[in-house]
């Protein structure tokens, strides 16, 4: 639907030096990840199917980051969870949640 305003390109499997040098373009990207991280769950359909995931999945948009394109220090996210808004995470703590769904990306040019 994005693309009927706003061309989007979307990446799985992104590093964050790519998703960094989109950021100081001027281009925002919704990714998804957990808010929480607990650890993974899994269920069975009632195919006989399991599926992994983890609980609090959530989706995020990141405006910014610091340090530099080649050495990111933190990203700046917009949290829709009540009381959250924008947020500051540590590189580390970004890439975990942001690798629980395979550093799936959505950039908005």
């Amino acid at each position: 639907v994005l693309n009927k305003y706003r061309p989007t390109e979307t990446h799985v499997g992104w590093g964050i030096k790519s998703l960094a040098t989109e950021l100081k373009a001027g281009n925002p990207a919704f990714i998804w990840g957990c808010s929480t991280c607990n650890k993974p769950t899994s269920w069975v359909t009632n195919e006989g199917k399991k599926i992994y995931a983890y609980e609090h999945y959530h989706s995020f948009v990141v405006t910014g980051f610091t340090g530099n394109v080649n050495n990111p220090l933190s990203f700046i996210v917009k949290d829709s969870r009540p009381g959250k808004g924008e947020v500051t995470l540590s590189k580390d703590k970004f890439l975990k949640k942001w690798s629980a769904f395979n550093n799936t990306a959505v950039v908005v040019k």
